[in-house]
């Protein structure tokens, strides 16, 4: 049984009304006290075993049905960091801890943590005309310090959460509420020591700088207009529960962001989203270095249309656009399109229209990046994709 998952709801966007047109106003400030890295975990692909979180018990010892997240503890951990380290002011960046090594050869962000659970249990038990549901998770967080073109540990900390509840049901729904709250209830722990400025240390590694680096900064996706209610209630309701409640707007931007920036890493691109407009700090480079690359990609959501009856198949239209970012100069636009998907229903797996609006996204910055201007169908023939190149900033 697959929990409905938790996505940050990133800060609402406006539009500029002076130019009365759909225009992304990144250049906005909105103020952000400082900046963190987080280095994450990758979720797996879909197509991979989900990892049991525990099981609902029938007469409270008989495990009846394996519960787990359709992607994984370690990216509800990371949206719930994002949601919360936002909410204190910071402007929030997320990466592969994979591929830290390498951002941090382009940007310098004021704290650098990697992030985990080592722990993530929920369960439900029978007891007479109540269910006992009991969460309990342990997070990892690691501070860290450069050293060099690298980093080294500067400070761990851990933290544990558990908590129980008394339900009337033990269902989906009411398991994630509980693993999210114990989730948060340790990171809200933990976040105090998170926030120390990350320092730099000399060491060998220095005279042998990095060439040839750069990264893509993916900006949080905005509404040209925002989308209906019934979006954020099909997208809930694929779990299968009446009671999930609907995504926002600004979470059904962060499922979007996700799949655009899976596209991203498919496409062997080193990738940093970000959850606010603001820019990160560029690393200089120093005599005889070249010069670090960023770039940034903007995505505005013109269209995200369901199925009203048989027709199994999403449709979303993004307006792309692909700026380079030089330190100390305006983002200069160099590549904008106009992208469709036409997205059939995922199959076997929970969260069917979620992990579909993210496939959407991750198949449209595939055909952006490639060139591919041109009508496509998938191997099923069921996908339809088309990128159209826009003129001059691609305003249009």
């Amino acid at each position: 049984m697959g929990l409905p998952e938790h996505y940050a709801t990133l800060q609402a966007r406006s539009l500029s009304p002076k130019l009365g047109r759909a225009v992304l106003q990144s250049e906005a400030p909105i103020g952000p006290t400082g900046s963190i890295l987080l280095a994450l975990d990758s979720p797996p692909p879909l197509s991979h075993p989900v990892e049991s979180l525990g099981h609902q018990y029938l007469f409270g010892m008989i495990p009846l049905t394996t519960v787990f997240l359709q992607h994984s503890a370690n990216q509800l951990l990371g949206e719930l960091a994002v949601e919360l380290l936002e909410g204190q002011g910071l402007a929030v960046y997320t990466t592969s801890g994979t591929r830290l090594g390498e951002v941090l050869r382009v940007i310098e962000p004021e704290s650098i943590v990697e992030l985990k659970v080592s722990e993530a249990r929920v369960n439900a038990f029978d007891a007479f005309f109540v269910r006992i549901l009991k969460a309990r998770a342990q997070v990892q967080a690691t501070v860290l310090e450069r050293k060099g073109n690298g980093t080294v540990p500067k400070r761990q900390l851990e933290q544990r959460g558990e908590k129980s509840e008394y339900r009337r049901y033990g269902h989906a729904p009411q398991l994630s509420h509980l693993l999210q709250s114990t989730l948060k209830s340790a990171l809200e722990r933990l976040v105090p020591g998170l926030q120390a400025k990350s320092e730099r240390r000399f060491g060998e590694s220095d005279s042998t700088p990095p060439t040839g680096t750069g990264l893509v900064l993916l900006a949080p996706p905005e509404f040209e207009r925002p989308p209906t209610v019934r979006a954020g209630e099909v997208l809930a309701l694929s779990y299968g529960f009446e009671s999930s409640p609907p995504y926002t707007n600004g979470q059904m931007a962060r499922m979007i962001q996700h799949g655009l920036a899976r596209g991203l890493e498919a496409e062997n691109v080193l990738v940093v989203s970000s959850s606010v407009p603001t820019l990160p700090k560029l690393k200089l480079a120093r005599a005889g270095e070249m010069k670090p690359a960023l770039w940034r990609l903007r995505a505005l959501v013109q269209e995200l249309t369901f199925p009203d009856t048989e027709d199994e198949t999403l449709r979303l239209t993004l307006k792309l656009h692909l700026d380079e970012i030089a330190s100390g100069s305006k983002p200069q636009p160099l590549l904008s399109a106009r992208c469709t998907v036409e997205e059939p229903r995922m199959s076997g797996v929970d969260g069917a229209w979620v992990a579909t609006l993210e496939e959407a996204g991750t198949r449209m910055v595939s055909d952006f990046l490639r060139g591919r201007f041109v009508e496509r169908l998938g191997d099923d023939r069921a996908t339809r994709s088309v990128c159209t190149m826009l003129p001059g900033d691609g305003t249009q």
